[in-house]
């Protein structure tokens, strides 16, 4: 039973993906997690690739002990515009916006 499951998961992360995925969400889940000696919470990344008919396929899930801590789009929006002198808030507000369109269905892969 084991073995079933083992030789599933290396076709799984042997298979191919496809080349372009319009919308790619990616989130992290906090497990415990044993290293050598000792217990600790470590983020575990789940990539969700959406296709352009619709339908869902998770990426891939990876471990990145060693990395920062990072936060959504609105996080780093925050983390950004409090370093910003309040005459131009709006305008790099307005630029972030562009960078990080969350509503725009006609993106292309050309776009």
């Amino acid at each position: 039973m084991f073995d079933d499951a083992k030789g599933e998961v290396k076709e799984w992360l042997n298979r191919s993906i496809d080349a372009y995925y319009p919308i790619v969400y990616i989130d992290a889940t906090f497990i415990s997690t044993r290293r050598i000696d000792s217990v600790s919470k470590a983020a575990y990344y789940t990539l969700l690739g959406v296709k352009s008919d619709e339908t869902r396929e998770v990426l891939g899930v990876y471990n990145f002990p060693t990395s920062a801590v990072q936060l959504g789009v609105i996080h780093l929006q925050r983390s950004i515009l409090k370093w910003v002198q309040p005459k131009h808030k709006a305008e790099v507000a307005q630029d972030f916006k562009n960078v990080f369109r969350t509503d725009a269905r006609s993106d292309t892969k050309e776009a």
